[in-house]
């Protein structure tokens, strides 16, 4: 029952959001080519690898991942008094190919990680595409066709119900 709560919640928070003027201010999408898949993202922004600053921008699953590829730190998207939402990039080399793995991250103030998620990803069994509007509106879309849309609440924190 809560479940069913939170989702209805969610979904009237989206119902009325998309009467205001919504616009994506970070979009991801997977494109496939060749049984090879891609990643892109909008607006386009370089991202650069944080070593003297890691300690603050990383979490321990960041480390973790650098054991078998790069993490590196993209720009701030959203900023408000409370938290700003920065973009991170996973690189996953393989023999063949790169995997991805883009996540907006909300940090407060004092730089601690407050919540994650994955917002676009070329990883095998995890291909997924999505945005992020102006509203903090969080949608993200599977390859199976599924859709998970969520909020970021105003503490930064991801209001997604669970897969």
């Amino acid at each position: 029952m809560n479940t069913i709560f939170k989702t209805a919640a969610i979904l009237l928070i989206l119902a009325l959001g998309s009467c205001s003027q919504e616009k994506k201010i970070f979009k991801t999408d997977v494109i496939t080519e060749n049984e090879k898949n891609s990643i892109t993202f909008t607006p386009n922004m370089d991202f650069k690898k944080s070593v003297d600053s890691a300690f603050y921008y990383f979490n321990q699953d960041d480390y973790k991942k650098t054991l078998s590829g790069e993490v590196k730190l993209g720009e701030d998207i959203y900023s408000n008094n409370n938290f700003k939402v920065k973009v991170i990039l996973r690189e996953f080399p393989k023999p063949d190919r790169i995997d991805y793995e883009i996540l907006l991250r909300t940090y407060g103030k004092d730089l601690r990680i407050i919540d994650s998620f994955v917002i676009g990803s070329t990883v095998k069994g995890e291909l997924c595409h999505g945005y992020l509007t102006n509203d903090l509106n969080v949608i993200r879309y599977r390859k199976n066709g599924t859709m998970l849309a969520g909020h970021i609440n105003e503490l930064g924190k991801f209001l997604i119900p669970k897969e």
